[in-house]
């Protein structure tokens, strides 16, 4: 029964620390760059202008609501992942004086 749950904490540290890296880089793997500037220069009137870069400044407040989000979870993540350390060395210590005993 202790090596199943010693086991399953040193799983769950792997499973929350490797979510937490995917987390961070699926954050900065996000295109912020989709409208360029030279996009919304060359259209052909104000209006068209106008509406393009007011997608472009809604598409990069998206995508800096989502990078926030991804690297919320990630640092939650991290947070899991360091208590469950903390668990395990604690539950490891305890065994190693109870064996010395």
């Amino acid at each position: 029964m202790k090596r199943r749950m010693m086991a399953a904490l040193i799983v769950g540290i792997v499973v929350m620390f490797t979510l937490a890296v995917w987390l961070w880089a699926a954050a900065n793997l996000d295109d912020r760059n989709c409208c360029s500037q030279q996009w919304i220069d060359s259209a052909p009137d104000a209006a068209t202008r106008a509406l393009r870069n007011e997608s472009r400044a809604s598409r990069v407040s998206e995508a800096e609501r989502f990078e926030r989000k991804c690297r919320v979870a990630a640092l939650s993540c991290l947070a899991g992942a360091a208590g469950l350390s903390v668990v395990y060395f604690w539950r490891r210590r305890r065994e190693v004086i109870l064996a010395t005993k």
